[in-house]
């Protein structure tokens, strides 16, 4: 992600996609599945 913006690549839903997973990363452990939250897929929203 960082050698992306480095390079000044532009700003795609793939990009985009690689940053959000890489941030989010490991917001929801088991406990929380098991309760049934669970990150909501950005591709599901459209």
């Amino acid at each position: 992600m960082v050698k992306a913006f480095a390079a000044k690549r532009p700003l795609s839903e793939e990009l985009l996609l690689e940053s959000h997973r890489i941030l989010t990363e490991g917001t929801y452990d088991e406990q929380r599945r098991e309760r049934g939250e669970k990150p909501v897929s950005i591709s599901s929203r459209q």
